[in-house]
């Protein structure tokens, strides 16, 4: 096996892959819809976190996958500015805190070969970066080989999906 196939197998990330969830209703969320659609299209040169948050049961899973169905539609056309890098819907109890960074890495490495050689190199680095603190995982695994790139490897800005981080964990490690 190989450095990514491990790392797959120690997450188990296979349980947060996008599921398809019913998007939103034609004419429902238009607001923030088109809102999160400009942030995306602008990327570049604004804020680079979305963070949408409310209340529970206010459709910000809904939203999440709306967002990711559109940008998987809008993958092949040649005038989209962004690409959609990885998706991450974490779930109540099964998702662990310190899984999610590597997880959204290794879809990066297993979607653009630009960034598949500088991950695995900071896997090599650190085998057990999986057991690593979060902001140490999040520097290795996402800021350094991401920051290492340049215009020409994507010509394009990637967008990384999460959903319901505040749901990671156990009841006691969410307070």
């Amino acid at each position: 096996l190989d450095i990514l196939e491990r790392l797959a197998e120690r997450l188990c990330i296979y349980n947060a892959n996008y599921d398809h969830k019913p998007g939103c209703l034609r004419g429902t969320q238009t607001h923030v819809l088109q809102d999160i659609d400009t942030w995306i299209s602008n990327v570049p040169s604004t804020d680079s976190i979305y963070w949408l948050s409310g209340v529970a049961g206010s459709g910000k899973s809904t939203i999440a996958s709306t967002v990711v169905r559109s940008m998987k539609e809008k993958k092949e056309d040649e005038k989209n500015r962004s690409l959609l890098g990885a998706v991450y819907f974490c779930r109540r109890n099964v998702t662990m805190p310190e899984h999610v960074v590597p997880a959204i890495a290794y879809r990066l490495a297993c979607s653009f070969p630009p960034l598949r050689a500088r991950i695995i190199n900071a896997i090599r680095d650190c085998p057990d970066i999986t057991g690593s603190p979060i902001s140490t995982q999040f520097s290795s695994l996402l800021v350094r080989p991401l920051s290492g790139l340049n215009d020409l490897d994507f010509g394009k800005s990637l967008v990384i999906v999460i959903d319901a981080l505040d749901e990671c964990g156990s009841r006691d490690t969410r307070k």
